[in-house]
């Protein structure tokens, strides 16, 4: 803070961060913004060491209903951090 700097962090991390040193947000809330989180599976054919099935399993699960409670349903500080939006 004593710099003049700026930094950019995502809420999540700004969130828990607690504001330890009275930084303030100079700006939020636009679409450019936008984080998205993506869970990309290696390709068994190209690495051959992956355990391809279990790879499966996972995104199977991250693109599940429960899964899309449990991320929405994540707060800080009462402020939802995560929207679900696989497809």
């Amino acid at each position: 803070a004593g710099m003049g700097a700026y930094i950019l962090s995502d809420r999540a991390s700004w969130l828990n961060f607690k504001n330890k040193t009275g930084l303030g947000i100079q700006f939020s809330g636009d679409p450019v913004l936008f984080n998205q989180y993506a869970y990309l599976p290696v390709n068994p054919q190209r690495h051959a060491h992956v355990n391809h099935d279990l790879a499966v399993k996972l995104e199977t699960w991250l693109t599940s209903q429960r899964a899309a409670e449990i991320i929405n349903a994540y707060t800080i500080d009462d402020q939802t951090l995560f929207t679900f939006n696989a497809e």
